[in-house]
């Protein structure tokens, strides 16, 4: 591919983070092995993945810095890359169970991506119950968000229904190190775009706060406010130690919960969430009397179409009724938060947070945010939000790879300073897959959360039911 400059939200994930603040995803697929012909081995799943790079454009891209950081990277079909750099293999401890599964992947996901090649590993957790085995894949938030990341999933592995793609890789021709003179030409011409660019942003802009203003006017609150959080112990400074845990939720109930109260499968989600963390605060006696308050992750109108790289998303800040004991309450609560907020975000203009983002200068975000983090800054003042909730639609039929069944699909995305918790949701083949991501100095216990979203979905089931 030829020579392309990173977009501003992109490269933003690249200057936010630091030594604590880790800014890659995780998805974990667990593989039932027994249809690989002759039997899995660590060496026959490289090669399966290194013939299926072709269909990964981001899986070779390389981040090349523009000289004095006058724009954002560019990306290369990196001249130097080797596989060997980018894949593992890690052995859970007998019996194999989740717990070992939980624990690996929490290791995995403390140690930050190395720069100055694709940002990207892929490790082959083995030895786990019934000779299956999970493969985790740890990308840069830079390189794809959950749409992207779905996208892949379906690229490289097959419907069990269908045929298998025998589609040939095309000769791999990498690009050339961009010299001085043509990064500075780049820049200069991201320069005009953007000074050209300007004056219509800046309209579109105010248009957008003064409909907001009237709004207020009228008496339509935000539903979710940042920086007036409850304290929690999801809202300190960050380590680089990481706890993973999973849920797996049937989706026929949340499909039944949602056809019963008129909300969306998104919304059954969040109120879900907000009952186990309802549960889960109240029985350590931290349960505060307000609500929490959540991002949301929402894919921006250019996210419709499939994309492979980059990121579409914008997100909106939900209040969650933790504070209400009644499950369908959460429910209504939470579908009248979540109307609020997109109708909101779609007067601001979905792709608004993206274009800003184009004007950013990156030095002075990396900044910002070491000091930041250094500093320790996310323990002096109210957190913006709690935690993070996204529910990600993936793939609906059941998947292989080489013949190997995909059994169960995990995603989950970064923490942040001040947010420590990440709940992320993917469905797939008739379930939902819950991960939960957080830093173990302040959650020890994740697991303990991550078994309250059962009950709290039961919870709801019971409450439609007995109408």
């Amino acid at each position: 591919m030829a020579v392309q400059r990173m977009r501003g939200v992109d490269a933003s994930f690249l200057y936010w983070e630091t030594p604590t603040l880790h800014m890659h995803t995780l998805k974990v697929s667990i593989v039932d092995p027994a249809g690989f012909p002759g039997g899995y081995s660590f060496d026959k799943f490289r090669k399966v993945l290194a013939d299926a790079l072709h269909l990964l454009p981001a899986f070779r891209l390389r981040p090349v810095h523009v000289p004095l950081e006058l724009d954002y990277p560019v990306l290369i079909e990196d001249p130097e890359f080797d596989i060997s750099r980018h894949v593992r293999r890690m052995q859970v401890p007998t019996p194999g169970g989740m717990e070992g599964l939980h624990t690996a992947v929490g290791e995995i996901a403390s140690r930050q991506l190395r720069r100055g090649q694709p940002l990207w590993e892929i490790t082959a957790v083995e030895g786990l119950e019934g000779g299956k085995v999970a493969f985790v894949v740890k990308i840069h938030h830079a390189f794809a968000d959950g749409a992207a990341a779905v996208g892949m999933v379906q690229r490289v592995l097959q419907p069990v229904s269908g045929p298998e793609s025998q589609e040939p890789p095309p000769p791999w021709e990498p690009d050339p190190i961009p010299g001085r003179g043509e990064l500075l030409r780049m820049a200069a011409v991201h320069f005009g775009e953007r000074v050209v660019h300007l004056p219509l942003l800046l309209w579109r802009t105010i248009v957008a706060r003064l409909a907001i203003l009237a709004r207020r006017l009228r008496g339509v609150r935000r539903a979710g406010r940042p920086f007036r959080t409850p304290a929690t112990r999801f809202d300190h400074a960050l380590t680089p130690a990481r706890a993973f845990s999973t849920a797996v939720l049937p989706f026929a109930d949340l499909r039944e919960v949602k056809d019963a109260s008129g909300a969306t499968v998104n919304d059954v989600v969040l109120a879900v969430c907000a009952g186990a963390l309802r549960s889960y605060l109240f029985a350590k006696g931290e349960l505060p009397d307000r609500p929490l308050v959540a991002s949301v992750p929402v894919g921006t109108e250019r996210a419709t179409e499939q994309h492979l790289f980059g990121n579409h998303v914008n997100g909106v800040f939900a209040t969650l009724p933790t504070h209400e004991a009644d499950p369908l309450e959460r429910v209504r609560f939470v579908q009248e938060v979540m109307a609020r907020e997109k109708e909101e975000l779609q007067i601001k203009g979905e792709t608004m947070f993206e274009e800003w983002a184009e004007y950013r200068p990156g030095p002075l975000v990396a900044a910002v945010s070491r000091f930041y983090s250094n500093r320790r800054m996310a323990e002096r003042h109210r957190s913006m939000f709690n935690l993070i909730v996204s529910n990600v639609p993936g793939p609906r039929e059941p998947l292989q790879v080489g013949g190997a069944l995909l059994t169960e699909l995990y995603s989950v995305g970064p923490i942040l300073e001040g947010t420590c918790l990440n709940i992320t949701a993917w469905s797939y083949a008739g379930n939902l897959y819950v991960s939960l991501l957080t830093c173990p100095a302040h959650v020890p216990d994740i697991d303990d959360l991550a078994t309250r979203l059962q009950p709290a979905l039961d919870d709801l089931l019971a409450a439609v039911r007995s109408k």
